[in-house]
């Protein structure tokens, strides 16, 4: 994909958001056809918000999301500041006729910044964390149905990612302790999943690891003060809808809750 193709595709996906319409697919002259070319078209993309980045979250984490996406491996996207909310937080749907997926992640704040020029151990990037914080993510993708694209149309789209509600931050907390505690997520006072953070990849911190050493080995800065989430630790998409409360328990670290509104 030429430069100017890919700025056309970044710029056929920002019309679409702006319209607030959804499509089955991208056109085939701005499907990407590699990740390389999928992650040029996420960049332009997102340069083209009025909004910034704060940090990261990278999905497709856990074998049963690998699965329902036809995926080899994990991928990443931004987590734009307009996005972002505190718990407990009110979470505005773009489209509140549609159902979102609910996904609970745990998250990490990076207390220094990780350059370029080494392959990062999981050890050294554990060193690297200031912060654990519980997340909860509503996805509404671009996409009429995002189990149905391609993964490399998924990343162009920035990941498909959704509204992000955190939790308290918690700093002082081992490696060893993130393996401990499930997270139990409630629709309406119901639980509806639960999920382990073993789940993703073995281990929030395999996760992080591996994002660190992706971007690293691109020349990219992982920077201080950046949240990253490490994927869905769920067993399967859950989904709620305008009007519901949800709840995620994440144990030791604390809960979340968000309204879902019209």
């Amino acid at each position: 994909m030429s430069p100017a193709k890919i700025d056309a595709a970044a710029d056929h996906l920002f019309k679409v958001r702006t319209s607030g319409e959804k499509i089955a697919a991208l056109p085939d002259a701005f499907r990407p056809a590699s990740l390389d070319e999928a992650y040029a078209i996420q960049s332009r993309l997102v340069a083209k918000f009025p909004t910034s980045s704060v940090g990261w979250f990278v999905a497709l984490t856990s074998p049963e999301m690998q699965s329902v996406h036809r995926a080899s491996g994990p991928i990443y996207g931004r987590i734009l500041l307009s996005n972002l909310h505190r718990t407990p937080g009110v979470v505005v749907l773009r489209h509140p006729e549609r159902p979102v997926t609910v996904e609970a992640e745990f998250a990490f704040r990076i207390g220094r910044d990780l350059a370029p020029g080494q392959t990062y151990t999981e050890a050294e990037v554990a060193g690297a964390i200031r912060s654990v914080v519980p997340m909860l993510e509503f996805v509404d993708s671009t996409f009429e149905d995002m189990t149905a694209v391609d993964v490399a149309s998924l990343i162009a789209d920035n990941g498909a990612e959704g509204q992000i509600v955190l939790g308290q931050e918690v700093e002082g907390l081992s490696p060893a302790n993130l393996l401990t505690d499930a997270a139990r997520v409630s629709l309406n006072d119901a639980q509806i999943a639960e999920g382990h953070p073993a789940r993703v990849m073995g281990g929030p911190i395999r996760v992080l690891t591996w994002f660190v050493n992706e971007r690293t080995r691109g020349g990219q800065v992982v920077r201080e003060g950046e949240i990253v989430g490490t994927g869905n630790c769920l067993q399967r998409y859950c989904f709620g809808r305008a009007g519901d409360l949800v709840h995620a328990d994440f144990g030791s670290l604390g809960s979340i809750s968000a309204t879902l509104a019209a």
